[in-house]
């Protein structure tokens, strides 16, 4: 019974965000990038574009055709789909908006192009304002091919879940698979096309927690997600595709890539 009582304490925590740290919050930021390699040098390799190429560019649907994707069962909510998460299983329903807003993201950091918010413009109009003459040069398109998420953790075998225990002993493995194309909107032809793989621990988010966060992760209804080893595959994936995109329209001249050794 106190084991139960313990238990329920937890959950109650976790839920609604009760558990506290003593000292000043600290916030970072640290600049997104992809892994490459320089001989046996482990690189973060940076792109952004020195002068903005006026393109208008839009990401538009990104949709899940893999099973871990498709709700199979009741939906579960609150303290009760977090529980769930620390045991290992996780909702990816509604991953393809939170890669769609990934995508806008990280396309704008390259400062390559003037890219197009559709959700943005939404809420324009809700306000009265009518945006004019900005139909996208090019959509990114993109479809989840593949998926897997592990999660285990060593506190829940003890019969009840020390909050803060529980999450700094978490062990994760995450894959991702993802098609991405180009399309010139005035032609309707796919200019450029490439299938993505990312395992966790091997991308640049995976090398001493370089690139987490600047502002390209997850929220909205997959903030559970959010700091996961599904976040940093994801990520590096959009991240990977949007300096090909770049590179593919972008002058050679006006690209300028910055790589940073990894410790």
């Amino acid at each position: 019974m106190k084991r139960l009582a313990v238990f329920v304490l937890g959950v109650a925590l976790l839920a609604c965000g009760c558990a506290t740290s003593s000292g000043p919050t600290m916030v970072s930021e640290r600049q997104t990038g992809v892994a490459v390699k320089n001989g046996k040098q482990k690189m973060v390799e940076r792109l952004t574009c020195t002068q903005n190429t006026n393109l208008r560019i839009a990401v538009g649907k990104v949709t899940c055709k893999a099973a871990a994707c498709k709700q199979t069962g009741p939906k579960v909510s609150g303290g009760l789909f977090q529980l769930l998460q620390l045991a290992g299983v996780p909702s990816f329903e509604g991953l393809g908006n939170g890669l769609q807003d990934m995508f806008t993201s990280a396309l704008q950091q390259t400062g390559c192009f003037k890219v197009l918010s559709k959700e943005a413009m939404e809420s324009m109009k809700e306000f009265g304002i009518e945006v004019k003459n900005q139909k996208p040069d090019y959509i990114v398109v993109a479809a989840v091919t593949s998926i897997n998420f592990k999660r285990s953790s060593g506190s829940l075998g003890g019969g009840y879940i020390p909050v803060i225990g529980a999450i700094s002993r978490t062990k994760q493995e995450a894959s991702l698979a993802m098609d991405v194309q180009l399309i010139n909107t005035k032609t309707g032809e796919v200019v450029f096309s490439k299938t993505y793989t990312a395992k966790s621990g091997k991308t640049s988010y995976g090398l001493g927690g370089f690139g987490a966060g600047g502002g390209v992760g997850f929220g909205g209804a997959l903030s559970g997600l959010s700091g996961t080893a599904m976040e940093e595959v994801a990520r590096d994936i959009i991240v990977r595709a949007s300096y090909d995109i770049a590179k593919q329209l972008a002058p050679a001249q006006n690209i300028q890539v910055q790589q940073v050794p990894v410790q």
